[in-house]
C-alpha cells in the first residue's frame, strides 16, 4: 500500500493522475472526505467492485454512492434524467444533495448483479481532495465509507490502515477526520421529489427549487418527509 499524505497532494497535483491511474486499473484508493475516510473503486470495473464488497463484507442491497465530474456523466450512470434533476444539479452541484435515479443499464451486467443495483445515489462531491480525484478520473467512481458493514471506524486512519491495509492501494493520510452533516438524500424518479434522509441542505430548499419548473400541490415539506418514511 502506497501513503500519500495530505500536504503532498496540494504540492503536486499530479498524483492525483496516478490515483486515477490506478483506479482505471481496478485499484482501490482510500481517502478523506467531509464526513470521514472513503473507499473509491470504478463503478465500470468488476474487479473492483467485488473487492469492495469483501473489504466492506459488504451486503449486497446496501445503497450504492457515485461521484461524478460534472452533469454529463450522470447521464453514464442514471437511466432517466428529468429536467427537474438537471436544475437540482445545476442550483447544488458540487455540494452535499444526493440524488436517486434508477441505475442504468450501461453499468455492467455482472457489476449491476454483484451489487444488486436498481437505485443508485448520485452526487458531485465538494470536498476538495474527492473533487480533484474524480475530475483526474474523468468518470463516475463508487465511493463508499472506509469501514466494514455495520461498524464505525472510518474518521479514523489507524482503524482503516488495521482493517484495510492488505486491501488498498492508495491511502491518503489525513490523521483523524471530524463528523460533519450527511448529505441529503432525494428520490427524483417522481413526479414530486421525495426526502430519503436529512443532511446539510434543507429539504425546503429542494421544493422551493423544484416549483421554479412546475409548482407541486400544495403539500407543506412536513408531509413531504412524512410520505417518504
Amino acid at each position: 500500500m502506497q501513503t500519500i499524505q495530505i500536504h503532498e497532494l496540494e504540492q503536486n497535483p499530479q498524483l492525483y493522475k496516478n490515483m486515477a491511474k490506478t483506479l482505471h486499473e481496478d485499484g482501490i484508493v482510500c481517502l478523506p472526505a467531509s464526513n470521514g475516510y472513503r473507499l473509491v473503486a470504478n463503478i465500470f470495473s468488476l474487479e473492483a467492485v467485488v473487492k469492495i464488497l469483501q473489504i466492506k463484507r459488504r451486503t449486497r442491497k446496501a445503497p450504492v454512492l457515485l461521484f461524478v465530474p460534472d452533469q454529463k456523466s450522470v447521464n453514464e450512470v442514471a437511466a432517466d434524467v428529468s429536467p427537474h434533476a438537471q436544475m437540482l444539479m445545476q442550483q447544488f452541484w458540487p455540494g452535499d444533495l444526493t440524488l436517486l435515479f434508477d441505475a442504468h443499464n450501461n453499468i455492467p451486467k455482472k457489476v449491476r448483479k454483484n451489487l444488486s443495483l436498481s437505485q443508485i445515489g448520485v452526487r458531485i462531491p465538494r470536498d476538495p481532495c474527492m473533487s480533484q480525484l474524480v475530475e483526474a478520473f474523468g468518470g463516475p467512481l463508487l465511493v463508499t465509507s472506509a469501514n466494514k458493514a455495520k461498524k464505525v471506524g472510518a474518521h479514523s486512519e489507524a482503524q482503516i490502515r488495521k482493517n484495510f491495509s492488505q486491501w488498498l492501494d492508495i491511502l491518503v493520510s489525513a490523521g483523524d477526520v471530524k463528523t460533519q452533516k450527511p448529505s441529503t438524500i432525494v428520490d427524483v424518479r417522481g413526479a414530486a421529489p421525495t426526502l430519503r434522509r436529512e443532511g446539510a441542505i434543507e429539504f425546503d430548499q429542494i421544493l422551493q427549487a423544484w416549483e421554479t419548473l412546475n409548482p407541486l400541490p400544495q403539500t407543506s415539506s412536513s408531509e413531504a418527509i412524512a410520505a417518504s418514511a
